[in-house]
């Protein structure tokens, strides 16, 4: 409608994100013009969830673990682990909680089946209520936590470290939507030193990394909670490959 001369209004207010979401979100998608509802605080509430000390309003995990190419998309089986390690501290560490309230979003068909099937191996609680969906299946909807899988990383062949493009996952559009889907707490779960070759996700890794929101997740397998809290990541040390 905008191309053929129509105005466009932006709604600048939000009831939805918690500020620290929102914040960014403003920033980087609408030149920080996106402001949030007095009554934000009062509307999300005192959440159970984020007396959790694993859990916040922002977390970053960070995780190397490879992409593969399958049947025409890609995937990441580590990414896989992870989300569902989080799924499964939020039912133990918050078991009122409706495990319906989560939905996992994920740029890639192959990720959302292959996350499909590893929820199946769960408990029926979470298997059944944990909705999985590719960036378009959750527009215009929200839930209490999102959980975002980049999935592209580097091959187990690229050691060099060679292949720089994260494909459509540095699309503005879909990260604006997967990002501001989540109403309580967002969880994304990435390979910085590939997302750090692009400027929209190079903000968020240094936002995240002032918030102290970031996780360092390689050799953390199987096991409950999340690492101690990193409060500065040094982010340098983990992207030599890019000077």
């Amino acid at each position: 409608m905008q191309s053929q001369g129509y105005p466009v209004t932006l709604l600048d207010e939000q009831y939805r994100m918690n500020r620290y979401v929102s914040k960014f979100i403003s920033d980087s998608f609408y030149q920080g013009k996106l402001q949030d509802n007095e009554h934000l605080d009062r509307i999300i509430g005192d959440p159970p969830l984020l007396k959790n000390p694993s859990m916040d309003y922002l977390v970053f995990l960070h995780s190397t673990g490879p992409e593969e190419f399958e049947n025409g998309s890609y995937q990441n089986m580590r990414e896989i682990d992870l989300a569902v390690n989080v799924c499964e501290e939020i039912h133990q560490s918050t078991p009122s909680m409706d495990m319906s309230g989560i939905g996992i979003i994920t740029p890639y068909s192959r990720q959302v089946y292959q996350m499909r099937e590893r929820l199946k191996t769960t408990t029926k609680e979470i298997g059944s209520k944990v909705e999985v969906n590719t960036v378009d299946g959750f527009q215009g909807r929200e839930k209490d936590v999102i959980i975002f899988s980049c999935v592209r990383s580097y091959t187990k062949d690229d050691a060099a470290h060679k292949n720089k493009s994260i494909g459509f996952v540095d699309d503005a559009r879909r990260m604006n939507v997967s990002l501001s889907r989540a109403r309580i707490t967002l969880v994304v779960i990435g390979n910085i030193t590939k997302l750090y070759e692009s400027k929209r996700w190079r903000k968020l890794i240094d936002y995240s990394s002032a918030l102290g929101a970031l996780y360092d997740m390689d050799g953390w397998v199987n096991q409950t909670g999340l690492p101690k809290k990193i409060e500065k990541l040094k982010i340098t040390d983990l992207i030599k490959h890019l000077n």
